[in-house]
């Protein structure tokens, strides 16, 4: 029962993280910690150990391609798998486009998009993830939306830019 508890939290840990490692020491060190106030949920806990973790990794980095794309091959294939997504009926190729796609979005708008439109974060609940407020919470929401169209339409040809980072 504890692993089946334990399942949905490395779940979400790893589809903000990356890797199975990182998101098994996060998932158990919050799970351990008493640092946390008792009226959040394990899940929301969880998310911000993992985004904050994901944030202070990427500080200080520049936003390059080679940071974005850190999961591509030089061709813009998925270099490593990722976690794997809720089922949705599109041919093979346009959730493969939507996956590549949100790996590329910069870390915050991905962040945004996987806790709200993946894991069904409410606003009210990623503005206590990512301390913000409700509006600064819509206004992520709608820029990372942006972005991913921008992305999808595009089609990320190599040549294309990425200009909302």
């Amino acid at each position: 029962n504890e692993t089946s508890q334990a399942e949905p939290l490395l779940r979400l840990a790893y589809r903000l993280l990356g890797g199975v490692g990182d998101a098994t020491r996060c998932v158990s060190e919050v799970l351990s910690s008493s640092h946390y106030p008792e009226s959040l949920s394990n899940r929301v806990r969880v998310a911000r150990e993992a985004t904050r973790r994901l944030l202070s990794r990427s500080a200080g980095q520049p936003l390059t391609d080679a940071r974005l794309l850190s999961r591509f091959n030089a061709r813009g294939d998925h270099a490593t798998p990722v976690a794997p997504w809720p089922a949705i009926e599109l041919p093979s190729i346009c959730r493969e486009r939507a996956r590549a796609c949100v790996e590329r979005l910069p870390v915050m708008y991905r962040v945004m998009f996987t806790l709200h439109d993946v894991e069904e974060f409410s606003l009210e609940e990623i503005g206590e993830i990512l301390s913000i407020d409700h509006t600064q919470a819509q206004v992520l929401r709608r820029e990372s939306r942006q972005a991913l169209r921008s992305l999808m339409a595009a089609g990320f040809d190599e040549g294309s830019s990425d200009d909302f980072h």
